[in-house]
């Protein structure tokens, strides 16, 4: 081939090469733009999937809080619904009261009438304002139409003694007794001590013992507590004191073998309440807060005599009776003997009773039929007089339980009581003493605090056995050995090399560095234990003085138990 033809060929390969270079350069630039365009979409995509996540989140928060939106909304229905049910049992108790109150005023109109009638005999014994004619024959009414009442039973035999009818009295005496004993001889009693007829009250007082014994008397014998004081009038006779005394100690003793009590066991009891009293203040001696391991036992014995004042306090209040504190009760337990509904009313009064704790208790049916069962229960439950007396004493919020009841029960309990306090007192003077385990930094011993100058020799003696153990422990053998070899170097020198002088030199220097470290090393053991001597003692000084504090403290605290022996004394 000419050259001619291959300068063609070749001019046209390079033309075809321009062409696909073009095509190629057209091809970049197409894919440029696609790039380019594909990043667009893709930016487009990732802000497009931004949106949707940030939408699908806020709808997942938008859906859990709706969520818990009804849920609330659900406890709060549930809720409603609950207090719904509770107002609801509120209103069917209500409407429950108000039936049997209506029950009460018409089908036992004829009771209350009974009730009217005995009230005013005993709220006014002088009845000569209403003629007898009068009164026998609205008593004769009364007895046709509640035959079964023993209050009827016993307004009979009352008016009959002011006729002088002694027969027909016996016979009601006899009836009101058969239908109900108990109460009938607790109302001979008041009546016939209100007419100042002691000695027939005792013998209806001894009626009254021949009876069982119930839970249900316990206001009886709150009663009884009321009479030995002074009473709606005057005195009673010292001789029914000793009865109604006499009596008490029996149903104590009785009930102490009963429920299987020991004199233990009432002092222990009695022992909670005094322990109730006890303050809880916080003690202001800050280093033996700090530094005495056994500051809670100090403390608790602080309160526990500090609370001498509290038993003598409250000792005081309960033996110096205001005067119009008394003759509080009896009043009301008449109006109460007399209200005692008969058994063809005593379902009529659980009825209300049981209502009365649903309304109190806010419809919460449960509570109420526990609370009522365990009233019931306790009712008809043997007397727990001691365990009542105990809690009559201490609960002073009690309305039954005035100034003048609760200072017969205590001195009817006086040696109980004493014991209780000796007991008390006894407790935290036991655990008084002189001996604390102190921890001041890393010196920790038992302080004798009546022996304060023992006290810092045991400080001296302390850090000054650890600063000579130390010491102990500092050798000087190193500087010997430094010492040894610069001689025999020094030796050597003049018969080997003149170096080994230089080796000598460096032996010399390091025992005298040794020898100068030892020495420095033994000066600040000796100036440390001095500062730690000091320091602790001066640490120590200050529980002494506050420890000095404490005891004339709590020895003030312990000097009232002289004041409250002298007020048991007094009783």
């Amino acid at each position: 081939m000419s050259n001619y033809a291959l300068q063609s060929q070749l001019s046209e390969l390079q033309s075809q090469l321009r062409k696909a270079e073009r095509i190629n350069a057209e091809l970049w630039s197409e894919l440029s733009t696609i790039e380019r365009g594909v990043n667009r979409a893709h930016k487009d995509l990732e802000d497009y999937n931004g949106k949707i996540r940030g939408t699908l989140d806020s709808c997942n928060g938008t859906m859990r809080s709706s969520h818990q939106r009804v849920i609330d909304a659900i406890e709060v229905q549930g809720e409603i619904e609950k207090m719904y049910v509770r107002f609801k049992q509120v209103e069917l108790a209500n409407k429950k009261i108000r039936a049997a109150n209506n029950k009460k005023y018409y089908d036992f109109a004829n009771y209350r009438t009974v009730r009217k009638i005995v009230q005013g005999i005993m709220d006014n014994l002088d009845i000569n304002i209403v003629s007898d004619k009068t009164i026998t024959k609205s008593v004769e009414v009364q007895h046709l139409q509640t035959p079964d009442y023993w209050l009827t039973c016993v307004l009979i035999s009352v008016m009959a003694w002011r006729n002088n009818d002694k027969e027909l009295a016996e016979r009601a005496i006899v009836r009101a007794i058969n239908l109900d004993k108990k109460n009938s001889a607790i109302f001979y009693m008041l009546y016939n001590l209100r007419m100042g007829r002691e000695d027939a009250a005792l013998k209806w007082f001894y009626t009254y013992q021949e009876c069982e014994l119930k839970g249900s008397d316990q206001r009886t014998f709150l009663m009884l507590f009321s009479l030995v004081s002074k009473t709606l009038a005057d005195n009673v006779d010292d001789s029914t004191k000793n009865e109604i005394f006499a009596f008490i100690n029996k149903v104590i003793d009785s009930n102490m073998k009963a429920f299987g009590y020991s004199k233990t066991d009432i002092v222990a009891q009695i022992r909670q309440y005094i322990n109730r009293m006890q303050p809880s203040d916080q003690l202001e001696y800050s280093y033996l807060r700090k530094f005495c391991t056994e500051f809670e036992l100090m403390s608790a014995n602080m309160m526990q005599a500090k609370n001498n004042i509290n038993i003598l306090e409250f000792i005081l209040r309960t033996v110096n009776v205001p005067i119009e504190q008394k003759n509080t009760f009896l009043k009301g337990y008449i109006d109460e003997l007399i209200a005692t509904p008969n058994q063809s009313e005593k379902d009529v009064y659980d009825e209300i009773a049981y209502n009365e704790l649903v309304i109190r208790y806010e419809g919460e049916i449960e509570t109420a039929k526990e609370v009522f069962a365990a009233e019931q229960a306790k009712k008809a439950d043997d007397l727990n007089l001691i365990a009542e007396m105990i809690d009559w004493i201490y609960e002073r919020d009690s309305q039954d339980v005035n100034g003048q009841i609760r200072l017969n029960m205590f001195a009817l309990t006086k040696a109980l009581q004493e014991q209780a306090v000796d007991e008390h007192v006894e407790d935290y003077r036991s655990r008084r003493k002189a001996n604390y385990w102190v921890t001041i930094g890393e010196y920790s011993t038992e302080v004798n605090f009546k022996r304060e100058d023992e006290e810092y020799s045991k400080v001296s003696s302390y850090f000054t056995d650890m600063r000579d153990r130390a010491i102990a422990s500092i050798k000087n053998w190193k500087a010997f050995i430094g010492f040894g070899v610069g001689v025999a170097a020094a030796a050597c020198a003049f018969f080997v090399e003149y170096w080994l002088f230089a080796v000598a030199l460096i032996g010399m220097g390091y025992g005298a560095g040794v020898l100068i470290s030892n020495k420095s090393q033994i000066k600040q053991l000796e100036q440390k234990c001095a500062e730690s001597i000091k320091a602790t003692n001066d640490t120590l000084q200050k529980l002494f003085v506050e420890f000095s504090k404490y005891q004339t403290e709590l020895d003030e605290y312990d000097s009232y138990y002289e004041r409250i022996k002298n007020e048991f004394n007094k009783i």
